[in-house]
């Protein structure tokens, strides 16, 4: 995420707050960030916080909903190569994903480890949820108790195998993930 907005030739100040709100959070917990900490950072003052935001949990959810829409936009591309049943086409996709994940890797480890860890796993489930339940609703893949049923796993399952990724620095790669991703997504465990 770049604070520079080139078609103004300035910087954003509303981006800029939120980049510096994602540093001091993978450092801090929520309660303990400051507005005067915050704003410091950018050599601004506390008041141009209150232009943009109404205080600083808001900054938390707009960071937490920026991340959520750039993952869910992505799980809905990789989605569709698993409706089409194209294992190419979900493994391209995938693949894209990974390096998006890789990108904002800074951002999504703060989340994931912050001090509002549960509020953001709970968030993230629950976007994941919709989008796999309609998944399996498209595909017809068993009644409504089996379509939750499959989606929660494999909700929990996704979040968890990202997470670890993520954790370890994105060091086993790329291609070898989405190379098992795409075998168990496909073929199930059994192989």
């Amino acid at each position: 995420m770049k604070p520079y907005d080139q078609e103004h030739g300035r910087i954003n100040l509303r981006q800029q707050i939120k980049d510096n709100f994602i540093d001091i959070y993978s450092t801090k917990p929520l309660n303990k960030i400051r507005v005067s900490e915050l704003m410091g950072k950018s050599n601004n003052s506390g008041s141009s916080l209150y232009y943009y935001f109404n205080n600083i949990d808001e900054v938390y959810c707009e960071c937490q909903t920026d991340l959520l829409n750039l993952m869910a936009e992505n799980v809905v591309l990789l989605d569709l190569g698993v409706v089409s049943n194209d294992k190419s086409k979900s493994k391209e996709a995938f693949l894209k994903f990974l390096i998006i994940l890789e990108q904002n890797r800074k951002e999504l480890v703060a989340f994931i480890t912050g001090s509002e860890k549960v509020r953001f796993y709970n968030a993230w489930k629950e976007n994941l949820m919709k989008i796999m339940m309609n998944h399996m609703r498209y595909s017809k893949d068993g009644n409504e108790e089996t379509i939750l049923i499959k989606a929660s796993f494999a909700t929990g399952a996704y979040i968890f195998t990202q997470t670890d990724w993520l954790l370890d620095g994105c060091r086993i790669p790329k291609e070898i993930v989405a190379d098992t991703y795409i075998q168990i997504l496909f073929e199930g465990l059994e192989k």
